[in-house]
């Protein structure tokens, strides 16, 4: 089994000090998550008011960290790669399998999980995570953005967010 397709194992080192793991499973990047992004600027509160949660509820370091936020404790897709012993749906004979069809349509930021499985497969996990980092970054200063940002938080500069990407069906 390569490097790649080897699932990840637990660490003994506490979530809080972890460096946050940001590619899901199912192909989402973490880092252009709201929550995360929350976590990551110490702003888990005012997210957790607007969304009616806790504080608690609305604290995570990434898919693949022990810190998740609530509504991503039991995910079936996590799950899955686990039980087929991948890195990724991109590595499973499967894809794309209902459970994760289904899910690419629940949210728009679901939207290019088929494409960025292929991409992740294609181009490794560091150099994806490469690219989705400068993808949801400010192209003026550089602060990281979430999925539905249409406008930078730090500058104003206007921003394409997960609604706005062209992902009509030749790219998916």
């Amino acid at each position: 089994m390569s490097a790649e397709q080897e699932p990840r194992r637990a660490s003994a080192v506490p979530p809080q000090d972890r460096e946050p793991q940001l590619d899901a499973p199912c192909g989402l990047y973490c880092g252009a998550c709201d929550v995360f992004l929350a976590t990551q600027r110490g702003e888990q509160e005012a997210l957790a008011k607007m969304w009616g949660r806790s504080a608690s509820e609305i604290t995570c370091r990434g898919c693949r960290s022990p810190q998740r936020a609530a509504f991503c404790t039991d995910c079936g897709i996590r799950d899955c790669v686990r039980q087929h012993e991948v890195a990724h749906c991109g590595l499973c004979p499967r894809l794309p399998c209902e459970q994760l069809v289904e899910f690419r349509d629940s949210a728009a930021h679901h939207a290019a999980v088929l494409r960025n499985l292929r991409r992740l497969k294609a181009a490794g996990t560091e150099r994806w995570l490469q690219e989705k980092q400068e993808r949801w970054r400010c192209p003026a200063c550089g602060r990281a953005s979430g999925w539905y940002e249409t406008q930078c938080g730090r500058c104003g500069t206007p921003l394409v967010s997960c609604q706005e990407e062209d992902l009509s069906p030749g790219l998916e």
